[in-house]
């Protein structure tokens, strides 16, 4: 059994994107991020994934306290070699909370149009 870590990174402001990054967080600067693993054992169908078919929130994991440029992590937990981990991530209640980033595995930024995506890293160690 390995340890396993969620690391949340987010751009700077001033990164040069190719779409605008969207932020918008307390008086100092931090959005609160809640994390929950999802009820999903295979990989998600993101082009047909929807707000109601979406898998149910099956254990809240933490919440990140994020801010552009900077990265955060949450505590390790013990994790299998090899297995699949699907999370929501979604703005903390009461929040003042917004963010709209992209990224793909090779750690691209930019915008997407229909939900909040944000670049999380499943960190593995012995």
């Amino acid at each position: 059994m390995e340890k396993c870590q969620l690391a949340l990174r987010l751009p700077a402001l001033d990164d040069e994107l190719p779409d605008p990054f969207l932020f918008e967080g307390d008086d100092s600067g931090v959005a609160m991020l809640d994390v929950c693993e999802l009820d999903a054992s295979n990989l998600l169908n993101l082009p047909s994934l929807t707000w109601s078919n979406r898998p149910a929130c099956q254990k809240r994991v933490g919440t990140f306290a994020a801010s552009p440029g900077k990265e955060v992590r949450l505590q390790d937990f013990p994790c299998n070699w090899g297995t699949l981990h699907s999370y929501e991530i979604s703005c903390a209640s009461p929040s003042n909370c917004m963010v709209d980033v992209w990224s793909n595995q090779n750690t691209t930024w930019g915008k997407s149009r229909q939900s909040i995506h944000i670049f999380v890293i499943l960190i593995a160690s012995e």
